[in-house]
């Protein structure tokens, strides 16, 4: 129990305003916003495809020295794909030199649960940072990259798919 309560006083502790060094307009010269077309000129040999309605291109590269895939989400607008996520997969014996890189750019999380899977999270004006790690099975980390925009649009879309279910449950009663 003491355990619990003193994890709990760190992460309260830690959950303070960040002053990020830098906030992400993107991954690498890829700015948030920019168009499938855009992304594929800017980064040679990413493959892009369809999987679940979501659009989004994937490249096989080296975040310093460490190997990773990244994921570029692509969120509609204006019945245009906009990049608006970034996901980074790499070996989780790699976390902790990415998690100093992600604490020297953008300075102290705002949130960090320490435990198996540690993980940091930077709360920031336009974007949401995360970078975790997973033990075993998985033996991976994930850092994502993320606009508010795209946080905001996946709430409103399971707030939407909850009151699909709510009207669609009330029209079943109604039968």
């Amino acid at each position: 129990m003491k355990a619990i309560a003193m994890l709990i006083t760190i992460c309260l502790g830690l959950a303070t305003v960040a002053l990020a060094a830098e906030e992400p307009s993107g991954f690498r010269s890829v700015r948030f916003g920019a168009t499938e077309e855009q992304i594929k000129l800017a980064l040679p040999g990413v493959e892009c495809q369809t999987k679940r309605a979501e659009r989004s291109c994937h490249l096989n590269t080296n975040i310093g020295d460490i190997p990773a895939t990244v994921i570029l989400a692509l969120a509609p607008e204006n019945g245009i794909g906009r990049f608006r996520r970034a996901v980074i997969v790499f070996n989780s014996r790699d976390y902790e030199v990415l998690r100093d890189a992600f604490i020297s750019k953008f300075g102290q999380p705002t949130g960090r649960v320490i435990a198996a899977n540690e993980q940091c999270r930077w709360s920031l004006r336009r974007s949401i940072v995360s970078i975790q790690k997973h033990s075993f099975p998985y033996n991976v980390g994930i850092a994502a990259l993320t606009t508010q925009e795209y946080v905001d649009s996946v709430v409103d879309r399971q707030e939407d798919r909850k009151t699909h279910e709510e009207r669609r449950e009330k029209a079943k009663r109604g039968l």
